[in-house]
């Protein structure tokens, strides 16, 4: 839910078409939002136009994750 408010906040040009499809996916997979968005090529795949957007936004979480890790060991 927490990742939901934040995708397009502040604007990132990640419609609600694209996370609802995003959505729909991982239920289909039976596999969490985060997992999608972090596959690249799922992402090419259901996000069109808004690939290097939504591609951009789990890079930036991804890189948030790794800084807490990081400093959690040390």
């Amino acid at each position: 839910m927490s990742l939901l408010r934040i995708i397009n906040t502040p604007r990132r040009g990640i419609g609600k078409a694209t996370i609802t499809a995003l959505q729909t996916m991982g239920q289909q997979l039976s596999v969490p939002l985060w997992e999608i968005l972090s596959d690249e090529t799922s992402v090419a795949t259901i996000a069109g136009r808004s690939a290097k957007a939504v591609n951009r936004f789990a890079q930036l979480i991804a890189g948030f994750q790794k800084k807490i890790n990081g400093t959690q060991g040390g």
